[in-house]
């Protein structure tokens, strides 16, 4: 018998489902940028497992740009927030 998840790890998995999807929508031209940092917050809090299973369910586009220039997106926020890592 597998054992069954925390109440605590069900809700925030689907906080984290919710935020994806957030962020997946709000990708466009017009804020392709802020939604790829928005996505880098909610996969950095995300273990790798449930990273991998929460960008399985964003589309094969906004996945693929998120692929290619979140993480840059992502760190270059981070640095204008709160300054070059030391």
């Amino acid at each position: 018998m597998g054992a069954v998840p925390q109440t605590s790890t069900i809700s925030e998995i689907a906080l984290l489902r919710a935020a994806i999807d957030r962020a997946a929508a709000f990708l466009s031209r017009r804020n392709l940028r802020l939604g790829l940092v928005l996505a880098g917050y909610v996969l950095d809090a995300a273990s790798a497992d449930e990273g991998r299973r929460l960008m399985a369910r964003v589309p094969l586009p906004q996945r693929t740009l998120s692929r290619l220039f979140g993480k840059h997106a992502f760190t270059g926020y981070q640095t204008k927030l709160y300054g070059s890592p030391t």
